[in-house]
């Protein structure tokens, strides 16, 4: 304010900017008419974290801090993870999560326990929904889900505490 066109530095607007961790890319820059421009790309969180830190993971596979202003409705992780865990395989398994309607309406929470293990808090029934391993997390779920559609719709959604499918070919209730 109160600088000419000429005496604006756009480089050091970006580099400002770019100190922001919620800011992924910034471009500045001047026009023709005298107008000086700024595009902001903010970074997307894909999930929060809940662990040796408070932090969500962004669609780039980086973490992020959690804003004050600011809190995203995406699924949590918690327990015993880390940031490796978070940008490899627990990533990809919340991609799977979120982009299938089914799971992403019935899964509210990944709690990651002290020997590596996954497990599922679903947000219908009070049953504890053990993954196991996030080795073929598709085929488990794919099993529960057919469990769901010809079981649980038959003798209801709370009539067990755990529901286990660390097993080939099985589910143990």
């Amino acid at each position: 304010i109160g600088k000419t066109i000429r005496d604006v530095k756009t480089e050091s607007i970006e580099d400002i900017l770019h100190k922001n961790p919620m800011i992924k890319t910034v471009e500045c820059y001047k026009t023709p008419s005298g107008t000086i421009t700024i595009k902001i790309h903010q970074r997307c969180p894909k999930f929060r974290v809940v662990g040796f830190g408070s932090y969500y993971m962004d669609v780039d596979r980086k973490p992020m801090p959690v804003s004050t202003n600011y809190a995203a409705y995406v699924p949590v992780v918690s327990g015993r993870v880390t940031v490796s865990m978070c940008s490899g395989k627990m990533f990809d398994f919340v991609s799977y999560i979120v982009d299938n309607p089914f799971w992403n309406a019935q899964i509210e929470q990944i709690y990651v326990r002290d020997d590596k293990k996954i497990e599922l808090v679903p947000r219908v029934s009070d049953a504890i929904i053990m993954l196991g391993t996030l080795d073929n997390y598709q085929s488990k779920l794919g099993k529960l889900y057919k469990l769901y559609q010809k079981g649980f719709n038959v003798i209801g959604w709370n009539k067990y505490k755990i529901i286990d499918l660390q097993y080939k070919d099985q589910i143990v209730c």
